[in-house]
C-alpha cells in the first residue's frame, strides 16, 4: 500500500493525502486492518478534522473492492 500511495500522491501532487489514499484503496482489495493502518500511517491529521475520522475511515473501509 505504500509504494502505491507514493505513486499516486507523486503524480498528483495537488491532491491531498486523503484524496491520493482513497485512490490507492481503488487499486486492489485491502483488508479491513490494512486499510486502518494505512490511513493512520498515509493520511496527514490536517486533510480532517477529527470530529470527522471515524466517519471517514468507515467511507475508506466501503470503497475498496
Amino acid at each position: 500500500m505504500n509504494t502505491e500511495f507514493r505513486i499516486i500522491k507523486n503524480q498528483n501532487t495537488n491532491l491531498s493525502s486523503l484524496i491520493c489514499f482513497m485512490k490507492v484503496l481503488h487499486t486492489k482489495q485491502y483488508s479491513r486492518s490494512i486499510i486502518r493502518k494505512g490511513f493512520n500511517k498515509l493520511v496527514s491529521k490536517e486533510d480532517y478534522s477529527i470530529e470527522d475520522r471515524d466517519e471517514i475511515l468507515e467511507y475508506c473501509l466501503q470503497i475498496s473492492p
